[in-house]
């Protein structure tokens, strides 16, 4: 849901506790076209998750996304709390990375993190999976 939101411009906070069918009536009212839940959850948000990835993957001319290197969190993150009553606890590495790549592969994503030719072709995004063929050269070496 956190992309239509962000699709459709709403703030999160305004979104937190109101009914999550006003997201489908605003896109209704602002595009003239019905949404489903279903439909967004299967197509629509998945098509735009897919977009989303690509796009950081692929970069610009000076810089690109290395997801074995940018989907880590930075290392304080797993540095021991200093105080508080969790102070001395961590994060686990190994943990995150397990979620980390349960995500991927919920997503359609491979073990690095770059789409897979199946979701995109499934989705209509061929286009997508060709320009992502030197992401996967390069990601791959």
């Amino acid at each position: 849901m956190e992309i239509l939101n962000d699709s459709g411009v709403f703030c999160n906070f305004n979104t937190f506790s109101g009914p999550r069918n006003v997201r489908f009536d605003m896109y209704e009212a602002v595009t003239g076209l019905k949404l489903t839940r279903r439909e967004w959850c299967r197509s629509r948000g998945m098509k735009t998750l897919q977009l989303q990835r690509a796009l950081l993957l692929l970069g610009g001319p000076d810089a690109w996304w290395d997801p074995r290197v940018d989907d880590d969190n930075p290392p304080r993150f797993y540095e021991p709390l200093p105080s508080g009553p969790e102070k001395g606890k961590t994060t686990d590495r190994k943990a995150v990375e397990k979620y980390k790549h349960r995500y991927y592969r919920a997503v359609g994503w491979d073990r690095c993190g770059i789409p897979t030719s199946e979701v995109l072709v499934k989705l209509g995004l061929k286009d997508v999976d060709v320009a992502l063929e030197k992401v996967r050269k390069r990601v791959s070496n």
